[in-house]
């Protein structure tokens, strides 16, 4: 050692002289006489340097031959130790189907340490996914060289499937994590599918206590229940045996999905709905006004008290003042002498003030039904007086629309009712079969379905038409001149011969749509939502906000004003499509997208699915599922502050007509995952 040492430094030495001579030889040229003298002091010393480099490189050259001739000897005669190396036999683990909710027979790995010095495993192996370890396993804290030992698994399926996770070692070994995947798939545990048996919820009241039980057969008992999208009525809860109950604080209508999952972790979901109505005697009448009645069981010759009602809606409103509430019961109102063009169910000319609106309310949402007849009577309620609510009705089988203003009601609230199957019959007429239609300002439509208008196309129904107007004339709501108009949360699907919402023909300023859900094209048309006016018929401070549009032909808007716009101003923003294009836009003799005259265009998702609950098959749920991109992606509007089931939307709006309830998400998570302690 010591002698490489001197070679060593001799070598650094000798490098360093070298270099410093090769620099030194830069300066030649300009070395003085003068210098001489240093030069000839140098050379005096320059032989004994000499001498002195060729002793030490024999010495060096001797040393490093015996230093080679030693280390050659020793590799020959010595044994290196061998690297840790590990293998495992099989490398992989597939189980056979095992019935979910049980627990199958242990499957193992062979574990070698093919090395020759011994292994040390590093803390406990991790086992993921619905697997656990045998429990017989032979693997210690160690394993010599050339051992194996044993890692036993079992598959306990928790849902059907296909089943993954892993095992993963810790140890010394290079390759280390070691990782063996384990698949199997879970089916069905032989008995009877998990299945919710309970069909529908009873009505219940504001201030009066509820209580109601879901049921469910098959799968393993007990059952946990819990919420997986939308929300009870306000002061009701679901307990995770299934009972529901509470005291109601709000009246309407709310939609809800319950979830039972069984101790194997099989789940089934269904929808369910419980309208809460103002109970009889406690109407919120306000200023001077009383509650009014009508019942299928009443005369129009009583007083129209809760003991005595009216027959008929239309006795109410010929008696109806301000700040009235008439409470109309369960059952189907009609009547057949009203019947042909303009005939109407009810006509309503007395109303109310700002302060003490005139009320016409469902006893139980949707629970009275308004109806034509299949097409005897034109249409459903006429608006002919002002600051009328009508609100919680099913409205159906009228032969023109549904419920309108045209007779001059402006301060119209049009609110949680079933608009459906108007203008159900073969016509060639161009008079538009309408569900809202809206002529007269200052109008609100909120919380409604609308759904199935307009008449019956070619080949349904055995109709053979002669127009084109089944493609394009009937709506759901149908804007002719009315401004002021606001259309939020409501639920529009399969108007599919014409529009969800026209406006049309006249000036319209200060329109919102917002917070809507339209789902299913009119396969003829582009769009869900049409502006036909004229191009200097403009409409203007338009705001088409948190929309939905699900599955429309080509674009969510279609613009159809035959001519460049001029004077406009509508704002389409926070809006998603499943269509590739917001706007489609006829000029009269080209079609441009996403693009118009004084339309600002801004944060809107195209061919973005919303993930809703259910659009496959009816009956259709439109709620939001967790993953849905339309979660918190919408403005917030100080003019929409809840949902269609009343939620409240707060600072995260969500896009369409539901706001999603992640307080009911979290809750089932936290009970899949057996965390039910969760807060």
């Amino acid at each position: 050692m010591w002698l490489e040492k001197i070679k060593g430094d001799f070598d650094l030495s000798m490098d360093h002289k070298n270099r410093h001579t090769a620099n030194r030889k830069h300066y030649d040229h300009v070395w003085s006489q003068s210098a001489e003298s240093k030069v000839t002091r140098r050379s005096r010393r320059f032989p004994f340097l000499i001498i002195l480099t060729i002793f030490l490189g024999a010495v060096i050259q001797s040393g490093c031959a015996g230093v080679a001739s030693a280390n050659s000897s020793s590799d020959a005669n010595a044994t290196r130790p061998a690297a840790l190396a590990v293998s495992l036999s099989p490398t992989s683990l597939t189980f056979p189907s095992q019935q979910i909710g049980t627990i199958s027979t242990s499957h193992s790995v062979t574990f070698t340490n093919s090395g020759q010095t011994t292994l040390t495993f590093n803390g406990n192996f991790l086992i993921s996914g619905d697997f656990v370890f045998g429990g017989t396993g032979t693997c210690g804290q160690s394993l010599a060289a050339g051992a194996s030992c044993l890692i036993t698994v079992k598959f306990t399926p928790r849902a059907l499937g296909t089943r993954t996770g892993t095992v993963t070692l810790n140890d010394n070994a290079p390759n280390s994590p070691q990782t063996i995947p384990l698949t199997g798939t879970g089916i069905s545990s032989g008995l009877t599918a998990l299945n919710i048996s309970t069909t529908s919820l009873p009505s219940g009241a504001v201030g009066q206590a509820y209580s109601a039980s879901l049921s469910a057969t098959g799968g393993n008992t007990p059952y946990t229940w819990s919420l997986g999208s939308g929300a009870l009525p306000e002061g009701l809860s679901l307990s995770f045996s299934g009972a529901i109950s509470g005291t109601p604080t709000t009246a309407g209508s709310s939609t809800f999905t319950a979830v039972v999952t069984d101790p194997g972790q099989q789940s089934a979901q269904k929808s369910f709905s419980i309208s809460i109505a103002n109970p009889a005697g406690s109407c919120e009448a306000t200023g001077g006004g009383v509650c009014r009645y009508v019942s299928p069981t009443g005369s129009d010759s009583n007083p129209g008290t809760s003991a005595a009602p009216f027959r008929t809606i239309q006795k109410a409103a010929n008696v109806v003042n301000p700040g009235d509430v008439v409470i109309v019961a369960n059952g189907i109102y009609s009547n057949s002498a009203a019947s042909g063009v303009g005939s109407t169910l009810v006509n309503v000319t007395r109303g109310g003030t700002a302060g003490n609106p005139v009320t016409f309310q469902s006893q139980n949402l949707h629970g009275a039904v308004l109806d034509g007849l299949s097409n005897t009577t034109a249409e459903g309620i006429e608006f002919g007086a002002n600051y009328v609510t009508v609100r919680g009705f099913e409205v159906r089988g009228f032969s023109d629309l549904g419920i309108g203003n045209d007779r001059g009601g402006q301060f119209a609230d049009i609110a949680q009712n079933l608009i459906h199957d108007i203008g159900r019959y073969c016509t060639d007429t161009a008079i538009g079969k309408v569900g809202i239609f809206l002529s007269i300002n200052n109008v609100t439509v909120e919380r409604n379905a609308i759904y199935n208008i307009g008449r019956y196309s070619t080949g349904e129904n055995g109709c053979s038409n002669s127009t084109t107007y089944y493609q394009s004339n009937d709506h759901g709501i149908y804007i002719d001149g009315a401004s002021n108009v606001i259309v939020r949360n409501n639920l529009f699907w399969h108007n599919v011969h014409g529009f969800s919402v026209q406006v049309y023909n006249r000036l319209v300023s200060n329109l919102l749509i917002a917070n809507n859900t339209f789902a299913f094209q009119n396969p003829w048309r582009p769009g869900f939502i049409v502006f036909g006016n004229p191009p200097t018929v403009p409409v203007t401070n338009a705001l088409v906000e948190n929309n939905i549009f699900y599955q429309p032909n080509t674009a969510a808007i279609y613009l159809n004003s035959y001519g460049v716009p001029s004077g406009w101003s509508v704002t389409v923003s926070h809006n998603l499509t499943t269509a590739g294009h917001t706007l489609e836009f006829y000029n009269g003799s080209t079609v441009v997208y996403d693009a118009a005259p004084s339309w600002v265009f801004s944060a809107n998702m195209v061919n973005t699915n919303p993930d809703f609950v259910n659009a496959a098959s009816s009956p259709y749920n439109f709620h939001l599922t967790s993953g849905s991109p339309a979660i918190g992606a919408g403005l917030t509007l100080p003019d929409v502050t809840n949902d269609y089931d009343g939620v409240t939307r707060g600072a995260g709006n969500d896009l369409g007509a539901y706001q999603f309830n992640w307080r009911s998400s979290l809750h089932l998570l936290l009970v899949l995952t057996g965390n039910q302690s969760g807060s």
